[in-house]
């Protein structure tokens, strides 16, 4: 893509300090040079492939599905797509700062990293939550969400709940991600969605819902070379999946993918079903948009991952989505 080069110029890794700062243009000096150091302890360094995890678009909140989801499929992280608002059995945890003012960010959120360029507004906007989320079955998992209402809100006015974004995970997450919406057109600022990210472990997991593929609006070729590239020269001992609604089929991304040239001693995959995940009235326009993108280092080239569709994991006569979910390994 044309714009491609200057897009991934633009993107650079901005990390939150522990420390108040008085502007913003100091804000992104300081952060720019602080590496990740927040780690937790665990028993395992697992890659990837030593996961379950899966996506699904919902089309709204539907937290009961999205609960059959993870304990039918065993599931260690789903990627929800139109998440809806959350749960009512959530709390916060607090670790990742409800607050609207950035300082307060600063300091709260040592555990956000953020790609990209910021702008202000992505300082005050971009805060990814983290919630425990106890089921009414006893079941406990944590949920990382972004609510995109308040940068609709701040844009144009307008709130649009169905559009957040959410990651459940069974184990806490030791870093949260939060990629700037990408773009390849400046009209498309407030309407694009960042993508949101958690790491396990050794292995980082990014939730992509793209734009449509009308008009060249859809961004996924791009975001995945941003990811790709800030994975080699930041975590290049870690693999990751990109999960989620490419909003185009698999074949034209890879095309996409395969145009530019990748960081040394990398690998990159695209793993799917092979099936239609966004059902159409009309079957014929039926496609399959809900995928994976994996990457990492070379070494791991060979990451023995497969994809089904798991709507049987639903127990439910009818999807009560318009997309498929997909579950992989």
């Amino acid at each position: 893509m044309k714009n491609f080069n200057k897009i991934v110029k633009d993107h650079f890794i901005l990390l939150y300090k522990k420390q108040p700062v008085k502007s913003f243009s100091i804000f992104m000096l300081v952060c720019f040079f602080i590496p990740i150091s927040y780690s937790q302890s665990h028993n395992h360094n697992r890659d990837v492939k030593d996961f379950i995890f899966g996506t699904w678009n919902t089309n709204g909140a539907r937290w009961n599905d999205v609960r059959n989801l993870m304990v039918n499929g065993q599931f260690d992280v789903l990627a929800i797509q139109e998440a809806g608002a959350l749960p009512t059995s959530s709390r916060n945890e607090g670790s990742v700062t409800e607050s609207h003012d950035y300082n307060s960010i600063v300091n709260e959120a040592q555990r956000l990293c953020y790609i990209g360029e910021m702008n202000q507004n992505d300082v005050l906007f971009g805060t990814v939550r983290e919630y425990s989320w106890q089921t009414s079955r006893g079941e406990s998992f944590y949920l990382y969400y972004y609510d995109r209402r308040d940068h609709y809100v701040m844009s144009n006015g307008n709130q649009y709940p169905r559009v957040n974004t959410a990651i459940i995970t069974r184990q806490r997450a030791d870093n949260i991600f939060f990629t700037a919406p990408i773009y390849t057109n400046e009209r498309r600022t407030n309407i694009n969605r960042p993508i949101i990210g958690i790491r396990l472990e050794n292995a980082v997991f990014f939730n992509v819902h793209a734009a449509p593929d009308r008009g060249g609006r859809n961004e996924a070729g791009s975001a995945v070379n941003i990811i790709r590239d800030y994975m080699a020269m930041n975590s290049p001992n870690h693999t990751w999946a990109m999960i989620g609604d490419f909003n185009r089929i698999p074949s034209e991304l890879n095309s996409e993918i395969l145009s530019s040239t990748p960081p040394m001693q990398t690998f990159i995959e695209n793993v799917h079903t092979g099936e239609s995940t966004h059902e159409s009235p009309n079957p014929s326009s039926s496609r399959e948009l809900d995928y994976g993108v994996l990457g990492g280092s070379a070494s791991h080239s060979d990451p023995h991952v497969s994809a089904i569709i798991a709507l049987y994991l639903l127990q439910l006569s009818m999807n009560p989505s318009d997309h498929k979910p997909v579950k992989f390994n």
